[in-house]
């Protein structure tokens, strides 16, 4: 028997852990199979409830980001991160009612209130850095119909015109901007997407690869970096439960 002073609480008792109450009970089991899926999601379950007993921002986006990974990882069986999210993002666009958390959360914004929040642009500059990775912007741009992220990609084009009009693109991603703008057909999976597997994929590469200075570091209270970190963690909260909630047919 293990004495009770030997037990350690590995979560603090002002945790607001209520969100786990998403989770569905039925699926529980998984974690104490001895397989590949099992211990992913064990592990995602872990991260996920230290990101809710996390008081930084940054600590709390690191987790979750942790806990996403070894989900999506499992879901898709690839062998990179960019085929992973690429397959992720592709049964989310398919099948988005059975990610009903992440869809109920982002359902509510407008184009400017997720604008105001990220940086479109430094994101759009870094993953499309010159011309011969054109081809790929235009693609990443068309293979959205929500307006409210064309109306986003048609307020950074501008950044990238030269480019397009280079690989003659320009014209016809503009006409494909203007058209589902005026559809107006809501697609939430394509802002789940565009936050959690493009946009934060970007967001986890930059503290990733040492290209910020380490948070700790950071002397003012509330700064924009932490806003904006605080800000994305509820939407990658939703989708690691949407995908513990399906994780049984992985």
């Amino acid at each position: 028997m293990i004495a009770k002073p030997d037990l350690r609480q590995v979560v603090k008792k002002t945790a607001n852990l209520s969100t786990l109450a998403n989770i569905d009970t039925s699926k529980a089991p998984i974690i104490l199979l001895e397989t590949v899926t099992g211990r992913a999601v064990l592990n995602a379950a872990t991260h996920l409830i230290k990101s809710l007993d996390s008081l930084s921002a940054f600590d709390r986006f690191e987790k979750l980001w942790r806990a996403f990974n070894a989900l999506y990882k499992i879901f898709a069986k690839l062998n990179s991160d960019h085929a992973c999210l690429r397959a992720l993002r592709t049964h989310i666009t398919a099948n988005p009612i059975l990610f009903p958390l992440s869809i109920a959360k982002v359902a509510n914004l407008t184009a400017d209130d997720i604008r105001s929040k990220i940086r479109l642009n430094a994101m759009i500059l870094n993953n499309h850095p010159t011309q011969a990775t054109t081809q790929g912007f235009a693609d990443s741009i068309t293979r959205n119909t929500d307006p409210r992220v064309l109306e986003m990609y048609k307020n950074s084009l501008s950044i990238r015109e030269d480019f397009l009009n280079n690989v003659g693109r320009l014209a016809s991603v503009n006409a494909y901007i203007q058209a589902g703008i005026n559809a107006n057909a809501v697609h939430d999976a394509d802002v789940v997407s565009l936050l959690c597997i493009k946009y934060m994929y970007f967001v986890r590469n930059k503290i990733a690869h040492a290209e910020k200075v380490d948070h700790g570091f950071t002397f003012l209270r509330g700064s924009a970096e932490e806003a904006e970190m605080s800000w994305l963690a509820p939407f990658l909260e939703a989708l690691v439960i949407d995908l513990i909630n399906i994780s049984d047919s992985f």
